[in-house]
């Protein structure tokens, strides 16, 4: 994403313990350069999936749905919070879902338990580009 221009954040590691912990000052100079515009993309494991809070968050990517547990079954409580960053205090957002055939099941069960509608996708940026463009 850099190479294509985009200016990036990479955000990863445990935020309390372990050799993943991550310094308090490196994730607040990270924050602090996403809520003033400085970088636009965070790239980021489930450490950030709860606790920020940024209004202009307009989209959230699920490279991958979180799971739960050695069988896989979702994690309804980590998705809700990775998709709560986007559409923040009445304002509207896009949370999109990288899904697999193996994942599938997975997003349907997260469908039925939150009783929601998630579309597919055609893959095309442009339409989600309209989306987000309507959102506004």
């Amino acid at each position: 994403m850099k190479a294509e221009g985009h200016a990036v954040s990479l955000f990863c590691g445990t935020q309390t313990s372990g050799a993943e912990r991550v310094d308090p000052s490196y994730r607040d100079r990270v924050m602090r350069e996403f809520r003033s515009g400085v970088t636009k993309v965070i790239i980021s494991t489930d450490v950030l999936a709860r606790g920020i809070d940024v209004p202009a968050v307009t989209l959230v990517v699920n490279y991958e749905l979180p799971v739960k547990g050695r069988r896989g079954e979702p994690d309804m409580e980590t998705y809700m919070h990775r998709i709560g960053r986007t559409g923040r205090f009445g304002l509207k957002g896009l949370a999109v879902n990288f899904v697999s055939k193996w994942e599938q099941r997975s997003l349907d069960i997260i469908r039925q338990f939150y009783k929601c509608d998630i579309s597919q996708l055609d893959g095309d940026c442009e339409e989600m580009s309209t989306i987000l463009r309507k959102l506004r």
